[in-house]
């Protein structure tokens, strides 16, 4: 080792240029149908749509098929799927390519079955669109003569035909109960994202095509397998980065250059390694890291680590510089004082978080479209930053789509998200064939590798629901049975990927070095406990909604210690539902073309049956289903989450610790589970899950006090008392003033008799805090507010209002004299009713133009005497529409005041 005091390096330009140069292949792409499926979609190629691209696109672009996305084209789309596509494009044979340099192209990913072609000459065979491919082209480059160019085709065979033939020839054991999942068996026979199949909340349409960049590569020599493996020690006083890679070209004397650049941009570290045998390894270190934090927490200062490969005259050859953070990560699962089971908590910088967030889907259904390098920025920011405003702090990557994009987890890592990444298997019953499982680690190795310096990442999990699914269909999962001839003599063959591939490959990675721990299934809970227990490991809570259809009221009492799927389905936002239904005539919620965008199983009996349950609803017109809906799955998912975070508490009590709502995107206009539709426009849920998840919140639970007769079942239990609790995620203690309120739902008038005094009192810091137990005058008729001030300062840290339950059986105000009112700025909007109004929405009337506003809460509960301050961005002086439950019910909706201040 040697360290370099001064940078005196020179380089070549062009004709001898030392530094590795990267040529885009994006010009002169054409595509056309090279298979006899019917319909042909053109005699011959056609120009694609943009580089990178998938057929589907091409062919939307030159009006060979309808929009898939609107009415029920998806129907006129499916035979894309059988159908066999090939791309060519040519460019010009690289000039100048001097002695010892070498010339590779590489595609970054090929979706999916394809062979590939150079000047007519075979390069490579591939089926997996996870694994880059990189071939070394140096002699046919030195070889062309004159003013040539390449032709380079991409022959894509139909993945659902291939598919098919892998099942076949591999072979399937089906269980007796086996069901076909979403797509059938075939797509775990691809090594292909699973949601591309069709999921139950997507379109069947498979694409094919190059997914992401193709380009040329010229070097001397190049650093190749970079892996960055930060850690933090225990006393979080030193920082420790582990780095190596592989060499690739000439490494004759050549030797890497790592330098280390602070928060601040100042240089802490500066040292040089020699390159031995076409590899090196190096350890570095930082004293007194300032470390990175989930934005609830703290900050998140990151470094700036450069690598550059010099050769021994000291010209630069190839720089690479990533940014990271410094944080000590661990997942606890330790016993519980007064609970069965164990914790499953993240504890960061020696400080236990509560995880609070989404599941997140592909954010298109045809990738390209959201990840093509003049657009992704913009996309993951937009995503990213709106996950973040709603107090979101964890995002859980399912593994039924992609490793995601660089930005993605670059993002997370500025913006303070932590990231549970799920491997690439969903619902399923996989292969584990030797070929199989060679193509497994090498996508784990390759995606795992590039992701997994971030300090946001902190768990790589091995699938999505399929050890679950294996108690759901009879699959042979006995965790006695420890040897690989045990598990693919049986049925459930995937047992070897999920604890002998997945493990080895991510220990290749060297994961074990930052912390990141490996958890084999998504629920999971270790040997000795069924997979989807609520006392260990995570959770999936899928019998409110799904199976038996449990009241959302019971999502208390069914949580887990971590709950990493939950959700309730809701419609899009109407300008989401005139896009998507162009027609008004099939604009109403039993339409074909409506229902053709809801892929949940009995969406429509379940939807109906909890708003029967819950609240008076109407079907009709379409507006009014949307409100009643989306109000229901807010209603839900506040519910589930403050009840969760209520259970957080500190060591030994972390009862639960996470909750992911499913799922915050879209990736298709569609009716879902997504809390924000696929055109970014959050439905209450969102801000419900936002007021649930703030730095500060107060919660309240009614409590049953009467129990009825079971012939009695029609009437409502008697709930004559109100509990009272307060969640932190400050770091330290917090004095607070917790005031009241009750009043008459009919009247609005005050309920005076109502017996809560002001409380000044101490929140716990970073847990829940139970605060008081109140009885309620007039239960069934009394609506209570609870309001939590600082202490020092007075400033309001959060509200919420406590309602009877069930809303269907109260009789709200015929007139409660809604005002709305708009600052001078309009960046702010005041909200007050002389009587209780629940989930009033605010938004930009859908009969003007453009886009709706962006606001900062929604679905607001109103009281009398107080006035509801909501932040605003992009009105634009456009008029406000204002919704409310039951409001066809009264003559004032349209004398709702919206003034202008």
């Amino acid at each position: 080792m040697r360290v370099i005091v001064a940078d005196s390096r020179s380089g070549r330009d062009q004709g001898g240029q030392a530094l590795l140069r990267k040529i885009p292949i994006v010009d002169c792409w054409e595509v056309k149908q090279s298979s006899n499926i019917r319909p042909i979609a053109a005699d011959g190629f056609v120009p694609v749509a943009q580089f990178p691209t998938v057929v589907q696109l091409d062919l939307l672009a030159s009006g060979l098929i309808p929009d898939p996305y609107i009415g029920t084209n998806e129907l006129e789309c499916l035979w894309i799927n059988d159908a066999s596509w090939t791309y060519r494009t040519h460019f010009p044979c690289p000039k100048n390519v001097g002695p010892g340099r070498t010339v590779a192209l590489v595609f970054d990913g090929l979706d999916t079955v394809v062979d590939v072609y150079l000047n007519e000459q075979h390069l490579f065979f591939s089926k997996s669109m996870f694994i880059p491919q990189r071939v070394d082209i140096t002699d046919v480059v030195r070889s062309a003569t004159g003013d040539v160019d390449f032709v380079l085709e991409l022959r894509f065979r139909s993945p659902s035909g291939f598919a098919k033939e892998e099942e076949q020839r591999v072979g399937f054991k089906p269980a007796s109960t086996d069901e076909t999942l979403m797509g059938g068996h075939p797509r775990m026979y691809l090594r292909k994202a699973q949601y591309h199949w069709g999921w139950d909340w997507g379109p069947a349409l498979a694409p094919t095509g190059p997914y992401l960049p193709i380009y040329l590569e010229i070097y001397e020599a190049r650093i190749s397998n970079l892996k960055i493996l930060p850690s933090v020690s225990e006393t979080l006083n030193k920082a420790t980065i582990n780095i190596a890679a592989d060499i690739l070209g000439s490494t004759a004397n050549h030797y890497l250059l790592v330098e280390i650049k602070g928060p601040n941009g100042e240089t802490i570290q500066k040292q040089s390694f020699a390159v031995s045998n076409g590899s090196f390894k190096g350890i570095l270190s930082v004293e007194d890291p300032e470390l990175w934090w989930p934005h609830t927490h703290g900050k998140q200062p990151r470094y700036e680590v450069r690598l550059e490969l010099l050769s021994a005259g000291q010209e630069s050859l190839h720089q690479i510089t990533k940014k990271l953070g410094f944080r000590r990560l661990r997942l606890l699962q330790n016993p519980l004082k007064n609970a069965p089971g164990t914790s499953f908590t993240f504890e960061i910088n020696n400080t236990t978080i509560f995880a609070g967030g989404s599941n997140w889907i592909p954010g298109d259904y045809f990738l390209p479209r959201f990840t093509h390098p003049t657009a992704k920025q913009d996309n993951y920011r937009r995503w990213l930053t709106l996950a973040k405003c709603g107090n979101q702090n964890m995002i859980r990557v399912w593994g039924g789509g992609i490793v995601e994009s660089d930005e993605f987890y670059t993002l997370c890592d500025e913006l303070g998200l932590i990231v549970w990444q799920d491997l690439l298997f969903a619902c399923g019953n996989y292969p584990a064939h030797d070929e199989y499982c060679e193509l497994v680690r090498k996508e784990t190795v390759v995606q795992v590798t590039r992701i997994i310096y971030h300090p946001s990442l902190v768990l790589i999990c091995g699938d999505n629901e399929d050890v679950w699914l294996s108690g759901e269909f009879g699959w042979d999962y006995h965790p006695e049975e420890k040897r690989v001839e045990e598990w693919m003599a049986g049925n459930f063959q995937h047992r070897r990927i999920l604890e002998r591939v997945l493990p080895e490959a991510l220990k290749e990675v060297g994961t074990e070095k930052t912390g990141v721990q490996y958890w084999e299934s998504s629920p999971f809970s270790g040997e000795g406990v069924e997979a989807n227990s609520k006392i260990k490991g995570d959770t999936h809570i899928w019998d409110v909604w799904h199976g038996p259809m449990y009241p959302y009221q019971e999502y208390k009492t069914r949580g887990g210690r971590f709950v990493s799927e939950f959700g309730f389905e809701s419609p899009p936002n109407i300008r989401t539902i005139k896009h998507m239904l162009p027609d008004p005539k099939t604009r109403q919620a039993q339409s074909l073309e409506f229902l053709a965008h809801d892929k949940g199983p009995g969406a429509e009996r379940r939807a109906t049956m909890y708003m029967g349950e819950n609240f008076r609803f109407r079907m009709d017109p379409i507006k009014d289903y949307i409100y009643c809906v989306q109000l229901l799955q807010a209603e839900a998912v506040g519910f589930a989450v403050n009840s969760w975070r209520r259970q957080f508490g500190g060591p030994g009590e972390e009862i639960c610790s996470g909750a992911l709502v499913w799922q915050l995107n879209d990736n298709w206009p569609a009716i879902s589970w997504a809390i924000v539709d696929y055109y970014l426009r959050p439905k209450p849920a969102f801000f419900a899950l936002k007021r649930a998840l703030a730095t500060f919140s107060i919660g309240m639970e009614r409590e049953v006090t009467t129990k009825n007769l079971s012939i009695l079942r029609s009437y409502p239990e008697r709930k004559s008392r109100v509990s009272i609790w307060a969640t932190s995620y400050s770091l330290s203690e917090k004095d607070v003033i917790v005031k009241f309120k009750a009043f008459d739902i009919a009247t609005g008038k005050p309920v005076d008799e109502f017996c809560a005094d002001r409380l000044d009192t101490k929140l716990r810091s970073n847990a829940a805090t139970e605060l008081a137990s109140f009885w309620i005058p007039n239960a069934e008729t009394t609506v209570v507010a609870a309001y939590l001030h600082c202490a020092n300062k007075g400033q309001l840290l959060a509200r919420m209002v406590s309602w009877p339950d069930p809303l269907k059986f109260l009789k709200f105000s015929e007139d409660p004299n809604i005002s709305v009112v708009v600052d001078e700025g309009g960046n702010q909007i005041f909200v007050k009713a002389n009587a209780p109004v629940k989930g009033l929405v605010l938004a930009v009337a859908d009969e003007d133009d453009g886009e709706d506003a962006d606001w900062q809460d929604n679905g607001i509960d109103l009281v009398p005497q107080e006035t509801v301050t909501v932040g605003v961005t992009g009105l634009k002086g456009r008029s406000i529409a204002v919704r409310w439950l039951c409001d066809w019910e009264t003559e004032s909706k349209a004398e709702v005041s919206v003034l202008v201040n």
